[in-house]
């Protein structure tokens, strides 16, 4: 643990000071290996492999849905303060723009919560067993997903047309014309600069990542009930077998069978 701790100390450092001594004392594949073990950490407690995951997610998704359609939340079984989300003062409706700030782990959860399953490993998970880390990465490597500075963004773009042609150059020039009233809406997810490929929530494919905005809406018509909030948070779902591979949808449909008591995990992890 002591080699991992110096191995942290490195971005760290580096992010605060430009520069870290302790960089210099691993080689690449070490390197490597430290990338997919910080990967495969944050897979377990906070992806896939969690069966809380996509409830621990969800409160974000419901506020982003509700400011994409222009409601309050006037009801809440899940993570949101409806006491708040139906206030026009505390959950304001209609703005260009909105900011929230998070750690990144929970962006991992929203990804999950959303149906992003381009992130998604295996049907047994990350591997663990191996001499080395896979290289090249697959989809899910959290200094892609969860770098420092880590951001999510969500744009909703009118067009003067429902099919628009796609822009190969640089994403500012989708903004050319800013005059557009009347138009077809579309939504895109831009994770870090990059857009993920919506078409795996049921969106038509597109390279720019755009998906029209009635579509993106009815592929969440099923999220919060397959977040399983209420079972995540108060359900009893203790078993002795350990567990072999992953929570497939990120909650409990695999439970009893798989699942160890995550609400006790979760809680441990949270404060020891």
């Amino acid at each position: 643990m002591d080699v991992f701790a110096m191995q942290e100390i490195c971005p760290y450092e580096v992010a605060a000071f430009g520069y870290s001594n302790f960089c210099g004392l691993f080689t690449k594949q070490e390197w490597i290996n430290f990338d997919y073990g910080i990967s495969r950490r944050l897979y377990r407690e906070f992806f896939s492999e969690n069966p809380t995951d996509r409830a621990q997610g969800i409160g974000y998704v419901q506020e982003l849905l509700a400011r994409l359609k222009n409601e309050y939340l006037f009801v809440s079984h899940t993570s949101v303060d409806s006491t708040l989300d139906n206030n026009p003062t505390t959950f304001p409706l209609g703005q260009p723009f909105y900011l929230d700030m998070t750690h990144d782990s929970t962006i991992s959860t929203v990804l999950l919560a959303l149906g992003l399953d381009y992130f998604k490993g295996p049907p047994t998970g990350l591997p663990y067993n191996i001499p080395h880390a896979p290289n090249p990465p697959k989809h899910f490597r959290v200094s892609d997903i969860a770098p420092f500075g880590a951001r999510l963004y969500t744009e909703v773009l009118t067009c003067s047309t429902p099919n628009p042609k796609v822009n190969k150059g640089h994403r500012r020039a989708i903004y050319s014309n800013l005059n557009i009233r009347n138009g077809w809406t579309f939504i895109r997810m831009l994770l870090n600069e990059k857009p993920p490929p919506l078409h795996t929530l049921g969106c038509p494919y597109r390279s720019d990542g755009l998906c029209s905005l009635k579509d993106f809406l009815a592929t969440q018509e099923e999220s919060t009930a397959k977040a399983q909030y209420a079972t995540a948070c108060f359900g009893n779902y203790v078993v002795n077998e350990p567990i072999t591979s992953q929570a497939a949808n990120g909650n409990l449909d695999d439970c009893p069978k798989k699942c160890h008591n995550w609400r006790k995990l979760m809680l441990e992890l949270l404060f020891n």
